[in-house]
């Protein structure tokens, strides 16, 4: 009997022990996943400012085509020139070109819509870089910074498009953020992700217009085979990559300058496509830290992506 009794004591010994190992082993998993969190969480955060990045640039880049596209107006003006042209009335021939109401007009609205497109870009970069610390415990003395941030960033979108919602999880957001608690910056970040990511496909596709009509036009333009008297033989042949008689350079020069014209245009709209995919990547990311149990692997992934879209710009 006492042999059962022992045996008994023996049997639930080794239950309190085995309950005190699986315990540990939870706690253990817990703090894993916690640390996987805070890690990745940071990591989506950093991701979310290189897209922030990319997008900023793209809109940049119209901007830098708009200017190279006035340039080769002048450039056009000044192959069509007679021989007895004055300077002064090539450079009055060059800022008639770039004053036409027509092109002043597009790139006047162009010019508001990219200022706000900028500044609501550069609004989320700072939202992520504010939220990237957050995931330290230690910053909680920059939850307000954060919180303006977010909003800012909401203020910017809504000057693009109305998103419903954001509002109010901003306000929300001011009034429950504390530092490190990583699931609820990322369900938060997750929604202006969102907002951001299906404003910039409108924005890309009024890009990708942008760019057909900017170079349709003035690629036409510049592919008129009708030239003046170029005078300046020399320098146009330094323009030219080979060969060619001198009553051709000017034809020439135009073909050479039309390819190249074109490379840009392409690059640029890959450029575009590459911001809509790098959107797509952080809102994935974003996703799977959401769930109950996020699989880090696919987070992983979904950053490399996104960096690797960052790399191309």
């Amino acid at each position: 009997m006492r042999k059962t009794f022992l045996g008994r004591q023996a049997s639930a010994n080794a239950l309190t022990r085995l309950g005190a190992v699986m315990m540990l082993v939870a706690f253990v998993t817990a703090c894993e996943n916690t640390s996987g969190l805070r890690q990745h969480g940071a990591s989506v955060a950093a991701a979310g400012q290189s897209v922030s990045q990319v997008a900023l640039d793209a809109t940049t880049e119209i901007t830098a085509l708009q200017d190279t596209m006035a340039n080769y107006r002048a450039i056009d003006v000044v192959l069509k020139a007679k021989a007895d042209d004055t300077d002064l009335q090539i450079k009055s021939a060059i800022d008639k070109a770039n004053s036409d109401k027509k092109f002043t007009e597009r790139k006047n609205k162009l010019a508001a819509s990219l200022a706000r497109w900028g500044k609501a870009y550069k609004a989320l970069a700072k939202t992520y870089q504010s939220f990237q610390k957050l995931a330290d415990p230690a910053f909680e003395a920059d939850v307000e910074t954060a919180a303006n941030d977010f909003r800012t960033a909401v203020t910017g979108l809504d000057a693009i498009k109305k998103v419903p919602d954001l509002s109010g999880v901003a306000k929300l957001l001011v009034a429950q953020l504390q530092a490190g608690k990583i699931r609820e910056h990322n369900n938060v970040l997750l929604k202006l992700a969102e907002g951001y990511a299906d404003t910039w496909s409108a924005t890309g596709a009024v890009l990708k217009t942008e760019i057909d009509m900017i170079y349709s036009d003035h690629i036409a333009t510049f592919h008129n085979p009708v030239v003046g008297q170029f005078t300046d033989t020399k320098k146009l042949q330094a323009q030219v990559s080979y060969p060619v008689p001198t009553h051709k350079l000017a034809w020439i020069y135009r073909i050479e300058e039309v390819r190249k014209l074109e490379k840009e245009r392409d690059l640029l709209k890959a450029k575009l496509r590459a911001v809509d995919k790098a959107f797509s990547a952080l809102k994935k990311a974003h996703l799977e830290l959401a769930k109950e149990k996020p699989s880090f692997q696919v987070v992983i992934e979904s950053v490399q992506t996104i960096n690797t879209f960052a790399k191309s710009f």
